[in-house]
């Protein structure tokens, strides 16, 4: 089966949807390799293209929602699954979940929307999705879009298993908007674009009245360039959107970047190698002047002294000398 890799070069284009009617939701993505058929069907194997750091929304078929999100962990591997597809044709040939060759994907950071994007919502928003459909399959042939939009009954969830979402439909609704391209990665570029996203949407609507909680104790992961910590990219957003584009340490600015934001620096007091907390308490907005002198001046501890008692969110935590 030729799969149309229509979202290849598009940076943006990252997001994927489960369709399913698991209990164990965000524990994985699984899927069998051929249909009952034994025909590779793109509905069950479209899995095979996601990559780490994407995203995978999750529509459950009881609830009628899109009910949450999480991120890939890794590459997709061969693995036995039990399954039984439940759509028409396979009620009428009687077919019942069994033992089959198939894969897994492994997930991470599994949550769940604040408001769950109804099917209702979807019905509502037609028009515009209509467009957005009709304009990617003009450009782009097949796109593996998930839902029904026809003129003649209510929108609804397509046969199969695994779709591809494209951006302008995450962007369309503000709650897969907030869920999307949030949660920790060990990838310092796919750190940086999502805190990107997360910040040009802040910038243009205001922080959120809850900052993001960030992560206490940062995962440590092995990255092809080694060993990273695992970064919340809300936590960068949010310090920087606060920051107002000033130095929090020096009260200076600096240039304009390639992407028309102020150049700033995130930099954790307590440093993550030292046990420091991945979260707004913990992390201050920098030039790159003062950033460097926070890691290698002689007096970097009165520096850290300085940021505790200029910035009243921080909190201090223990430090592993």
């Amino acid at each position: 089966m030729s799969v149309n890799r229509w979202w290849q070069g598009l940076e943006d284009e990252v997001y994927w949807l489960e369709l399913t009617d698991r209990e164990d939701l965000g524990s994985d993505l699984r899927a069998p390799q051929a249909d009952d058929t034994g025909t590779t069907n793109w509905r069950y194997s479209l899995f095979r293209e996601v990559r780490p750091g994407e995203i995978v929304f999750h529509y459950h078929k009881a609830d009628h929602a899109i009910l949450a999100s999480s991120v890939i962990a890794g590459p997709p591997y061969d693995h036995e699954i039990v399954w039984g597809a439940r759509g028409t044709s396979a009620r009428g040939r009687g077919t019942v979940p069994h033992s089959r060759p198939g894969y897994r994907v492994p997930l991470a950071d599994f949550r769940r929307l604040e408001t769950p994007v109804t099917a209702s919502e979807i019905e509502a928003a037609k028009p515009h999705l209509k467009e957005i459909t009709m304009e990617l399959s003009a450009q782009h042939g097949s796109i593996y879009f998930p839902f029904e939009l026809s003129d003649k009954r209510p929108s609804r969830p397509l046969q199969g298993y695994a779709f591809k979402l494209p951006s302008a439909f995450v962007a369309y609704f503000p709650a897969l908007a907030d869920g999307a391209s949030c949660g920790p990665t060990p990838d310092r570029s796919e750190y940086e674009k999502r805190a990107r996203t997360i910040s040009r949407r802040w910038r243009a609507r205001g922080l959120p009245e809850v900052p993001p909680a960030g992560q206490a104790a940062p995962r440590r992961s092995q990255t092809a360039s080694g060993f990273h910590f695992s970064r919340d990219p809300s936590v960068k957003a949010w310090v920087l959107v606060e920051a107002q584009g000033r130095c929090e340490c020096c009260g200076g600015t600096t240039f304009v970047d390639q992407t028309g934001e102020p150049f700033l620096e995130l930099h954790h007091v307590e440093w993550l190698s030292k046990g420091g907390a991945d979260t707004i308490a913990n992390a201050v907005a920098l030039c790159p002047n003062c950033h460097r002198a926070c890691h290698h001046a002689q007096d970097r501890d009165k520096n850290r002294e300085l940021l505790y008692s200029k910035i009243a969110r921080l909190t201090r935590t223990p430090r592993a000398e």
